[in-house]
């Protein structure tokens, strides 16, 4: 297919997963890039004039952005080809940008939006937003993220970089980490610091009490083949993403109570934990790689090119 992907280049983010999986979608697919940091960006442009200059789109995908002023403009005008969004946070950790979605979302009038978690499913529900509506949960460029057989010279690692109001949990992880007796890596890495840091560490320490919803680091970290120590996902995420507790990964308890007894645990049962790990890799790299998320999304998105006979 030739899909027109309207966005900006992220891959000068400290974690620029979102353009791998853009990346992966080119592969598989032809793929025509228009936004901020891509090659030949002419920001003059609005949207028709890009597909007068590139013949034979299929549909135009606007992937993780929300405002206006990060796209081409003229979107909303356009009618004869499918146009499908990918969510980027829709969640209500900060009002400004459910608003910012809901304006932009209401204006452009798509035919597909899909969700990354239940909760951004249930939000494009709760406010009303038109379109079909898909969950596709995040996954991760099985590629970059892999083992590496080096050395694990940290007991625990915890990528802790977020906005408080997200996961105000994570600042009280972090400082029950840093208190116990042992060898962890709590600060920030960027992306292949970050992917060396993860197959440097025995196990990864996550948190998400606040909204429970599958994150980009399940899939990171368990790709990488790295033991994950978290907190269970909602009911509808953790049915969604297929992990078990005990076989791909372990949860313990949202009040921390047993916390630092499941890591000293599985510090000292490496068999055990190694184990789990690798189920948890196995299992990844099989169910949610950009690769497989990609297929999944193309086979949607021609399911409903064919009913709209766009």
């Amino acid at each position: 297919m030739k899909i027109l992907l309207l966005g900006w280049n992220r891959r000068k983010m400290i974690n620029w997963n979102f353009e791998l999986f853009r990346t992966e979608l080119a592969r598989q697919h032809e793929v025509v890039f228009f936004g901020s940091g891509y090659a030949g960006h002419d920001p003059s442009l609005n949207v028709s004039e890009v597909l007068k200059q590139n013949p034979g789109i299929d549909f135009i995908l606007v992937h993780i952005e929300h405002r206006d002023n990060k796209l081409a403009p003229g979107l909303e005008d356009i009618k004869s080809v499918l146009k499908v969004h990918i969510c980027g946070d829709y969640f209500e950790y900060k009002q400004s940008v459910i608003q910012s979605y809901n304006i932009h979302f209401r204006k452009i009038n798509y035919d597909i939006i899909f969700a990354r978690d239940s909760m951004e499913f249930e939000n494009l529900k709760n406010h009303s937003i038109g379109g079909k509506h898909y969950i596709s949960l995040h996954t991760v460029d099985t590629n970059r993220f892999r083992k590496l057989g080096i050395e694990k010279i940290f007991d625990v690692m915890a990528a802790l970089r977020t906005h408080l109001s997200a996961h105000s949990c994570r600042h009280e992880l972090g400082r029950r980490i840093a208190k116990m007796d042992i060898n962890s890596f709590l600060l920030i890495a960027k992306f292949n610091e970050y992917i060396k840091k993860i197959n440097q560490s025995k196990i990864f320490v996550s948190s998400d009490v606040k909204y429970g919803f599958f994150t980009n680091k399940y899939s990171e970290v368990l790709a990488c083949g790295t033991f994950m120590l978290t907190t269970q996902p909602n009911d509808g995420d953790l049915i969604l993403s297929g992990l078990k507790d005990g076989e791909h990964l372990i949860f313990y308890k949202n009040d921390f109570s047993d916390l630092e007894d499941k890591i000293n645990y599985f510090l000292r049962h490496e068999k055990e934990r190694e184990e789990i790990a690798v189920n948890g890799m196995e299992f990844v790299r099989k169910t949610h790689s950009a690769e497989i998320r990609v297929k999944e999304l193309i086979q949607i998105v021609e399911k409903e090119l064919r009913k709209s006979g766009k």
